[in-house]
This record gives structure tokens, C-alpha cells and sequence, in this order.
């Protein structure tokens, strides 16, 4: 057995890992050793509850060590077996009675939306314009069918079910057409959105349809109580994988000053007092290896930092078998609590 060329692959990862064969462990690497995985330990006895892993029969095994908990994914050679550690990350904090009643209220909202048109449709004492209670009938539909998005890949994320799908993008020329499609969309409700990028662009493996997703809603909740009808979006760089967007407007109302202490720091629990959307937008960042952020200016703004890690290339056995909504249809339904129903009329969407 080749032992060298069994620790170069096993320090490739940058994560803790060690190699086993008939029980024992061999060798290990980038700190497993620290973690009990000591050349020549019984691996039965490390990891009692564990049943050896089997490359191929499980991508990923959980284990508790020390108090902690853990990930294991194991690989194949042909005298050996390869296991890579990595922390399993905690969970999204669980669903609240305000995260359900935020939920239950939009659907609220969108069936109220259905429910005029239709009557608008069947009343033949009130004559309406049939095209405006089309749109405002198809305008709950989209509300409805956010919800329902919103809801699915929220119980994604807080069950660790989502898996990034990670591909490299020019992010630059990704953000700019997706900031011009979403004013285009804006101005028919009289709002501005204006973004700023880093000067020159640059390339980074993301899930950008994730990243959409939670952009979508940051930007929805800035649109829904604007005070002078203008939302900045800022992308700065922070570092060669991390990314900052930083959402700002001038709200109409304050917002609570309870959401401020829940963001402040990004290690507490986020739990009490949050809706679905800012429960999905911490969740979703914690995925892409970042946080949710709140920050109120001393000129009455308010601020939301979305902070993003880049990942890897997605393999093939590892993605979510959730398929997230992209384009202008994608737009249309993050967009539909704010946008006017003149825009989802049947003739105006074929």
C-alpha cells in the first residue's frame, strides 16, 4: 500500500480526513488526528455507533464525536477506504407562530385577490373591466405560488435537504442583467432601483438561483414600504470568495426594532419574531456560507446585508432535487405584492 499517495489524496480536501482498512485507521490528516484518529486506532471503538462507511452506499454519513456533530463521506480505493470530516452545520431556527402567520397571511392576501376578480368575472349587476380582473386574478395566482415556493424550499433548507449547485459565473454581467430585468418590473409600480458593482467583474462558482431567490425577497420587502420610491443594491467583493449585497431604502414606516436585535449578531439564534421571508433569507445564506444582516442609519434608512461564501462545482449525486424558478416569470412571482395587477393580464403575459 502506497501510504504517501494515500495522504496526498487525503490532504487534497483541506478537511480532516484519514484512511482505514480492516477496521483500523492508517492515516490522517488536517487534524483528525486531534479528533481521536490516530495510525493503528480501532475505528469501533472512535465511532462505536457507527457502522463502517461503504463508498457508493451512503454519499453521507452524520456521527456525534465529543459533543459534536459531524459528516462523513467516504471513498473508495482499492486496499483502503478514504473518509472526509466536515461540521455539520446547525440548523435554521424552527418555524414560529409570526413565521406562520406571515405565510397564512399572504395566502390570505392572494386568495382576497382571486376572490375579487372572480367576483368582478360572474357579477353581471357590477360590469368590471374583464382584462383588470383577469390580472388581478392572475396576480393571486403568482402570490399564491410565491407562498408555496417560499414555503417548500424554506422546509429544503431548514432540513439540510438543499444542496448548492454551484456553477461559475461572470457575477458581474449575472447581477447587472438580473438588476435591469427587476427595474424594468419596478417602474410600472413607480419605484427605482439603482445597483453598484465592483469595477471590474470576476468569475465564482455560486448557486445563483439560490442567491435570486433570496435577492428577490430582500428587495420585495424594501419595495413593500418605501418612502421616497428608491432601492439601492450594493455588491462589494470582501474577499476573493466572499461576497457582501447590501440592500437600502427609506422605509415609510419603521420597521421593529426587535428585527435589529435578532440580526445583530450573527451567531444568535434566529428565532422569535421573524416572518417566512427573513426566516428563508437567514436560512438560505446559511447554506451559501454566510448570514443576514440589519443595520438602521441615522438618516432613517435601513439597510440588509446579505453575506455569500462561493462553493464548489456541484457533482452530479449531489443536488437538491428542487428546481428553483429563474427568469422574468421567477420575477413576476417574488415581485407580486408590490407590482400592480395591470402587468399579469392574461394578453400582457402571452
Amino acid at each position: 500500500m502506497d501510504l504517501e499517495r494515500i495522504t496526498g489524496i487525503l490532504e487534497l480536501p483541506g478537511v480532516p480526513a484519514f484512511a482505514f482498512a480492516e477496521g483500523r485507521v492508517l492515516c490522517a490528516v488536517n487534524g483528525a488526528e486531534a479528533l481521536g484518529f490516530l495510525p493503528g486506532a480501532e475505528l469501533s471503538r472512535l465511532l462505536p455507533d457507527l457502522t463502517p462507511p461503504e463508498p457508493g452506499a451512503r454519499p453521507e454519513t452524520r456521527f456525534s464525536l465529543d459533543g459534536s456533530s459531524w459528516i462523513l463521506r467516504a471513498a473508495a480505493e482499492p486496499d483502503c477506504t478514504l473518509c472526509f470530516l466536515r461540521p455539520e452545520p446547525a440548523a435554521p431556527a424552527a418555524p414560529n407562530e409570526n413565521t406562520l402567520l406571515h405565510a397564512a397571511g399572504s395566502i390570505r392576501l392572494a386568495l382576497h385577490d382571486v376572490s375579487v376578480a372572480l367576483e368582478g368575472l360572474t357579477d353581471p349587476a357590477a360590469p368590471e373591466d374583464l382584462s383588470r380582473c383577469g390580472g388581478l386574478g392572475l396576480r393571486g395566482v403568482y402570490r399564491l405560488r410565491r407562498a408555496a415556493e417560499a414555503m417548500e424550499l424554506y422546509a429544503k433548507l431548514r432540513s439540510g435537504s438543499y444542496r448548492l449547485a454551484c456553477r461559475e459565473i461572470s457575477v458581474n454581467a449575472a447581477a447587472s442583467a438580473f438588476f435591469g430585468e427587476l427595474a424594468e418590473l419596478l417602474r410600472s409600480a413607480d419605484l427605482e432601483l439603482r445597483w453598484e458593482l465592483p469595477p471590474r467583474d470576476f468569475i465564482l462558482p455560486l448557486d445563483w438561483p439560490l442567491i435570486t431567490v433570496l435577492l428577490q425577497g430582500l428587495i420585495a420587502n424594501a419595495a413593500s414600504n418605501p418612502a421616497d420610491g428608491l432601492i439601492r443594491v450594493k455588491l462589494t467583493r470582501i474577499e476573493d470568495r466572499r461576497l457582501l449585497f447590501t440592500v437600502s431604502n427609506r422605509p415609510a414606516e419603521p420597521l421593529p426594532e426587535g428585527l435589529f436585535h435578532l440580526h445583530a449578531d450573527p451567531q444568535q439564534a434566529l428565532s422569535s419574531g421573524m416572518g417566512l421571508g427573513l426566516s428563508l433569507i437567514s436560512a438560505g445564506a446559511a447554506c451559501h456560507g454566510g448570514n443576514l444582516l440589519l443595520s438602521a442609519g441615522e438618516d432613517g434608512s435601513v439597510s440588509a446585508l446579505l453575506s455569500l461564501t462561493a462553493g464548489s462545482e456541484a457533482e452530479p449525486t449531489n443536488r437538491s432535487f428542487i428546481q428553483l424558478p429563474t427568469g422574468a416569470e421567477a420575477n413576476l412571482v417574488a415581485l407580486s405584492p408590490v407590482l400592480p395587477p395591470e402587468l399579469y393580464r392574461p394578453e400582457a403575459l402571452l
